[in-house]
C-alpha cells in the first residue's frame, strides 16, 4: 500500500490538510498528519480550526512514505522554510525521485532549502 505524509504545523491552513488526507484516505492511499513539534496536542490552523495530529515528526521515519506534503497557509509556510528537519526531508525525497506536493504558500520552502534547481 502506498503511504503519504502530511505535515501539520501551526497556523498551517486546515482546508488544504484535511481535504487532502480525506481525498488520499478514500483512494486507500495510508496517510499519516504528523506534527512538526514533537507534541500530540491539538494544533491551531489559519482560520482557528484546531487539528490533532495522528503522530510527531520525529517519531517517523520519512524514508517510509511515497508522498512528501505541505498544506499552505503563510504562517506554515514560513515555518517549513525554516525548519531543518523539513528541509532534510525533502532533499532526500527529491534525491530518491519520490512525490513532493506543495499546496498555496508552502513552495517558498522548497526555494528556501533548493528543491527543484536540478
Amino acid at each position: 500500500m502506498k503511504k503519504a505524509l502530511i505535515i501539520l504545523t501551526e497556523g498551517a491552513e486546515e482546508m488544504e490538510l484535511v481535504i487532502t488526507a480525506d481525498v488520499l484516505r478514500r483512494a486507500q492511499i495510508d496517510t499519516t498528519i504528523a506534527g512538526l513539534d514533537n507534541t500530540m496536542n491539538p494544533v491551531k490552523c489559519s482560520r482557528n480550526v484546531m487539528i490533532v495530529p495522528d503522530k510527531y515528526l520525529s517519531t517517523i521515519n520519512a524514508n517510509e512514505f511515497d508522498a512528501f506534503i505541505l498544506p499552505g497557509g503563510m504562517q506554515a509556510a514560513n515555518t517549513f522554510a525554516k525548519d531543518e528537519k523539513i528541509g532534510k526531508i525533502l532533499k532526500q525525497f527529491e534525491q530518491d525521485k519520490k512525490v513532493i506536493a506543495i499546496i498555496c504558500a508552502s513552495p517558498i520552502a522548497l526555494k528556501h532549502h533548493g528543491i527543484g534547481r536540478n
